[in-house]
Order: structure tokens, then sequence, then C-alpha cells
């Protein structure tokens, strides 16, 4: 469903995306079995409240995952890094 959806479903992130894309679906299923209404006004709404967690987990994990990023950015790489071949600290 997450590749239908044009959802990036490989590495751990997607790992975690489909484990809680398995989560948001047993938690409607649970609601749209026990709603008798024609409507399905109950499993609606359960989707609704699923897919808006859903929304902010994503979120969340998305604002993790650049956490190494930017702290990786913020310091000084040395290497030893020249053209003539000397051994001549470069900071970059």
């Amino acid at each position: 469903m997450l590749t239908a959806a044009d959802i990036d479903a490989v590495g751990p992130r997607g790992i975690v995306r489909a484990q809680g894309l398995a989560l948001l679906f047993a938690s409607v299923l649970r609601a749209w079995v026990h709603d008798d209404d024609p409507g399905h006004a109950r499993t609606m709404a359960a989707l609704d409240r699923a897919l808006a967690r859903g929304q902010r987990w994503s979120g969340f994990l998305g604002d993790l995952c650049r956490i190494p990023k930017c702290v990786s950015r913020g310091r000084r790489h040395r290497r030893w890094d020249t053209d003539d071949g000397s051994d001549k600290r470069v900071v970059a």
C-alpha cells in the first residue's frame, strides 16, 4: 500500500512506516467490525483519527532522521587532502 501511495517503503524508515500502516489498518478494522451503521460513521471517524495520528508520527520520524544530518553539518571535518602530495591539514 505504501508503494501504491508513492511513499518510500525501503530501509529502516520504510520498515517503521510499514509497521505503522499495519497498526493503523488493525485499529480501523476493529472499528469497522463493531460499526453497525450503514454509513460507517464510526469507521470513518476512526480512519480520520488514525490517519492524523499516522501523519504526526511520520513527521516525527522525518524530524528524527534529519538530526544526524544537522549535527554533521555543524561539525568541521578534518582530512589530509592536498594536490601536491604534501601532508598539510585542511579544514573543510
